[in-house]
């Protein structure tokens, strides 16, 4: 979901990898704040005003669990890193590279986007994910769409973001979630602390069918401050 912050085909989305950006662009850091839709959809490289040594750019690379393993070892003491966009890959945090993901959240506490959209995370890769979160104090903004995460695999990531002391956004539209996802949401939000710094979830893509849970479950955002996008 976050892959294509412009409004811009993604072909010509590629092509500025290769050449300067010349027209005005949004900040990065407002994209969120945002309430135009075209920013919410497929994140694919930053605004130009953003120094590119903050981001590590892995999406569309083949990168696998074995491959993250090494990468995880780059980052750990990285603190120049802010964004780490691994999207668009064949990454599943299996038990195979669960040390890694642990290792890199509990010792780089500088990254503030995890984006990794379109990849094969499901449930398993989610409770890795959760656990680490859990030792990590830093990241701001998770991206897990397009994963094949159930509700399973939320309910984890949920626990985890309730612990953590800054994250402020979940983007897992486009997922497995089924019939318990909204119960599971709406327990997470009656949980949040009163200075919880969560204040975004989005759940598009999904055929939800409980439409009075939905209705309070948006009722419930509005009170708490978030965000809820379906």
């Amino acid at each position: 979901m976050l892959e294509s912050v412009w409004d811009n085909a993604a072909q010509k989305q590629l092509g500025r990898l290769s050449r300067a950006e010349t027209q005005p662009v949004q900040p990065f850091n407002e994209l969120l704040s945002s309430e135009r839709r075209s920013l919410l959809q497929d994140f694919w490289q930053p605004p130009d005003d953003v120094p590119r040594r903050e981001f590590m750019f892995k999406s569309h690379a083949q990168l696998n669990d074995e491959a993250f393993l090494k990468l995880a070892n780059d980052l750990k003491q990285n603190a120049l890193v802010k964004h780490l966009i691994a999207s668009h890959n064949s990454l599943s945090f299996s038990e195979f590279s669960k040390a890694g993901v642990m290792d890199l959240l509990k010792t780089n506490h500088e990254i503030g986007w995890l984006v990794f959209g379109h990849n094969e995370i499901r449930d398993e890769g989610a409770l890795v994910l959760a656990e680490a979160l859990r030792e990590n104090r830093g990241a701001k903004h998770l991206v897990l769409s397009h994963n094949y995460i159930a509700d399973d695999g939320l309910v984890a990531l949920l626990d985890a973001i309730l612990a953590h002391p800054v994250l402020e956004s979940l983007f897992i539209a486009h997922n497995s979630l089924g019939s318990t996802a909204l119960e599971h949401c709406k327990h997470f939000l009656e949980s949040l602390p009163p200075d919880s710094s969560f204040k975004r979830l989005d759940l598009s893509g999904h055929s939800f069918s409980d439409y009075t849970l939905l209705t309070r479950l948006k009722d419930l955002c509005q009170r708490r401050g978030v965000r809820l996008i379906l």
